[in-house]
């Protein structure tokens, strides 16, 4: 696997870890505050992704 590929893998599953506990604490999840907290913690993400991400783990549509 390629140093690129890997860094996205990476980058989706710290996305999805904090949308799930995202929704663990409040109930919902909003694509632009899990985009905010993710960069917020140093990860270069965007929009898009973020929804991408949050869509293949079923909490967005």
């Amino acid at each position: 696997m390629s140093v690129r590929s890997r860094a996205a893998r990476e980058r989706k599953t710290h996305i999805a870890r904090i949308a799930r506990d995202m929704r663990r604490q409040h109930g919902h999840v909003r694509a632009a505050d899990v985009a905010a907290l993710a960069a917020s913690t140093g990860l270069k993400t965007s929009y898009p992704e973020v929804r991408t991400v949050l869509a293949r783990i079923g909490l967005h549509r």
